[in-house]
């Protein structure tokens, strides 16, 4: 089987950037509203600053494009360019699970000694999050194929045929 490299979609992102600008200016809107009570244009302050850094963000995944998702023989490379322990070898993969929450389909990588994986890591936002994940779904590792250009179909389809032909050569 040959590498699969998953991206971004390039078009959700897009849709997210125009909503990030136009709550960008409701913000702007309420927070220079002189009527409006001082809680609510602080609110449309913070509006500006979390839809900002959406709209940087997005922008920046547009113009460069970074594999969100690596698939081979060797194992699954999550956010590869942003995490030390984003490569999970198919013989530390135990199962793929998948959770729904608020009606979107979330896989979540089962692994082997899974506290190991959040103390390896070095970002403190990306462990705290990884321990969220553990405290909540039983694995640091889960993944929302929503933005992806793969269905959560096909991704699992792929996972579990990957992991199955290379799970069984590694013992």
């Amino acid at each position: 089987m040959d590498r699969i490299e998953i991206y971004s979609s390039k078009k959700k992102t897009i849709f997210g950037v125009i909503g990030s600008i136009l709550l960008v200016a409701l913000g702007l809107w309420i927070s220079l509203d002189r009527t409006a009570p001082v809680s609510i244009r602080w609110m449309g302050i913070v509006t500006v600053l979390f839809f900002g850094w959406g709209i940087f963000i997005g922008t920046k995944k547009v113009i460069k494009s970074n594999a969100a998702l690596i698939i081979d023989d060797k194992g699954i490379y999550i956010n590869p360019q942003q995490s030390f322990s984003g490569f999970i070898e198919w013989d530390n993969i135990i199962e793929f699970k998948e959770i729904k929450m608020i009606g979107q389909k979330i896989m979540v990588i089962v692994v082997k000694d899974p506290e190991k994986w959040v103390e390896n890591e070095t970002n403190f936002l990306q462990k705290e999050l990884m321990r969220y994940n553990l405290n909540h779904y039983g694995s640091p590792f889960s993944i929302t194929p929503a933005g992806l250009t793969m269905t959560y179909k096909e991704l699992n389809d792929k996972l579990n045929q990957y992991h199955q032909k290379y799970k069984n050569e590694a013992q």
